[in-house]
């Protein structure tokens, strides 16, 4: 449920990139791995024993999965900011101290030279709006920037869009192989019940 979310803000992504990358690709792998992992429980037909050791080697490869998958990352954003005060880092400078910004919404914006990113428009300074380009930005200068332009979204990283791709190829991965006993997970918990009840 939150991996379309952890993708976003990991990856720098959309919400409907990070969708359309977490979502379909595991779902394919678990529609992939639940008819053969039942197929071949029914061809072997290993006895309980069997089951239940190889349940348990699939959640060793399981959390191995899932610490690999901690792996691929981004580098940290680096945001704008105007230093600190009591309450900790500000987001207000002289640029935008009678702009009344409000910090309950992230919405980010990267200025032109696409390093800088900053809190939302508001906290870039930005007064007109052209497309998805935000113009007259007066917080730029005081970052040594020429243009007074920024664009909608965070700045992009390519190798971020790498270490994603890397993310979203693993993942299926492990949802496969994880996934093979399905079958077998099912069958062990009808066993357990006697055949009374």
């Amino acid at each position: 449920m939150m991996l379309p979310k952890y993708m976003e803000n990991q990856f720098r992504l959309s919400a409907s990139e990070a969708s359309l990358l977490s979502g379909p690709p595991s779902f394919f792998a678990l529609m992939v791995a639940t008819p053969i992992g039942g197929y071949l429980v029914y061809k072997c037909k290993p006895n309980a024993k069997y089951l239940t050791g190889g349940l348990t080697i699939l959640q060793v490869i399981r959390a191995i999965g899932f610490l690999i998958l901690m792996v691929p990352k981004c580098e940290i954003i680096q945001m704008s900011s105007y230093g600190l005060d009591e309450q900790g880092l500000t987001l207000e400078g002289p640029c935008n101290t009678n702009c009344s910004c409000l910090t309950n919404a992230f919405s980010p914006v990267c200025a032109r030279d696409g390093r800088t990113t900053f809190f939302s428009p508001c906290h870039a300074g930005c007064h007109g709006r052209m497309n998805e380009s935000f113009t007259d930005c007066t917080c730029l200068d005081s970052y040594g920037l020429e243009e007074n332009h920024a664009t909608e979204g965070f700045c992009i990283d390519h190798g971020c869009w790498t270490q994603a791709l890397v993310y979203t190829i693993t993942l299926p991965i492990i949802v496969l192989i994880v996934n093979l006993l399905n079958v077998a997970n099912q069958i062990i918990r009808l066993r357990c019940i006697k055949t009374n009840d």
